[in-house]
């Protein structure tokens, strides 16, 4: 029987741990936090009493972590679904709107499940059986989890735009960091953003705010070489040129020039970013990206890597 919150936690981390779910820096509070709750536990109970209702983010999965005596703030929705909710979706142990496949990308109904494997595994946890269990649905959730990320890149993914609308991005890896980066990015580390420009594979103009850059004194020509993503951040004066590299495409210092060159008309400080899906897509560009630019990686979406710059230099202790 468990009476401790931190017993809890550590319980949680441990199963997502064995489940194959720790990043490079292991599993974070807020996976091991939407787990508990999607499983209904609770202080005192065992997990062989783990629940499967569908639940909402607000209403449902936060309301039942402020329970477990973690309070995130109402701007903080965002780290448990992008940290917990989409983790354990892209771990294949939850699926989303279980209830009802067809709700829309924006629905106030969306909703959150665990599978029924992974209700029926981690009723077994600290039994005997776990071990088995838990190879078993490793390997089956991987599986699904590689099967949605085909779905995902053959028809490709929904994103949110500006003024209330939906659009589909291409398909492939292209269109989903892409979509990473206008989902996770640019709420989590620009403030007060306006996206300006998208584009996606073989720069199918996706969003164009032509009349906001303009008043900005940006010109924006889709004729020219462009990055991906144009972001105006107001609170620094910065206009942001993303790079989403696949294959190609990374920001080097011949395309800085480039890019500086494009927008040399503006007074805005231009901000290089080269964004990945992962560390070791990272890696294979790493030695061509530019000096004074910065690397964001989708896989350690809470992380930025700069090149350079003694203003990011801090003492620690």
């Amino acid at each position: 029987m468990k009476n401790d919150y931190d017993e809890l936690i550590a319980d949680a981390k441990q199963i997502l741990s064995d489940l194959g779910c720790a990043g490079r820096s292991g599993v974070s509070d807020a996976a091991a936090f939407t787990l508990l709750a999607l499983a209904g536990i609770q202080p005192g109970m065992s997990w062989a009493q783990a629940t499967n209702a569908h639940l909402t983010t607000r209403k449902g999965v936060m309301a039942r972590i402020e329970r477990l005596g973690k309070v995130y703030a109402e701007n903080s929705r965002e780290t448990i679904r992008k940290q917990g909710l989409n983790a354990l979706i892209a771990a294949g142990l939850v699926v989303k709107n279980p209830g009802d496949p067809k709700l829309s990308q924006n629905s106030s109904l969306t909703h959150y499940a665990l599978t029924s494997d992974a209700l029926a595994s981690l009723r077994r946890f600290g039994t005997a059986a776990w071990a088995r269990y838990a190879e078993n649905l490793h390997g089956e959730a991987s599986t699904r989890a590689a099967a949605e990320q085909r779905k995902r890149s053959r028809h490709g993914t929904t994103i949110a735009l500006p003024d209330g609308t939906s659009t589909i991005l291409s398909p492939g890896n292209h269109g989903n960091i892409i979509a990473s980066v206008i989902e996770d990015f640019t709420p989590r580390f620009l403030t007060d953003a306006e996206l300006l420009y998208v584009a996606d594979t073989a720069r199918r103009i996706v969003w164009l705010a032509d009349k906001r850059a303009k008043q900005l004194g940006i010109t924006i020509d889709p004729k020219r070489k462009l990055p991906d993503v144009v972001v105006y951040e107001a609170s620094t004066g910065s206009l942001v040129l993303i790079e989403a590299v696949d294959s190609n495409g990374e920001i080097s210092d011949q395309r800085v020039v480039e890019l500086t060159a494009i927008f040399s008309s503006s007074k805005l400080r231009l901000v290089f970013v080269t964004s990945f899906s992962s560390f070791n897509d990272f890696k294979k560009f790493s030695a061509n990206i530019a000096w004074d630019t910065d690397i964001w990686i989708a896989d350690e979406i809470g992380h930025m890597i700069h090149y350079n710059g003694r203003q990011f230099l801090s003492r620690r202790g």
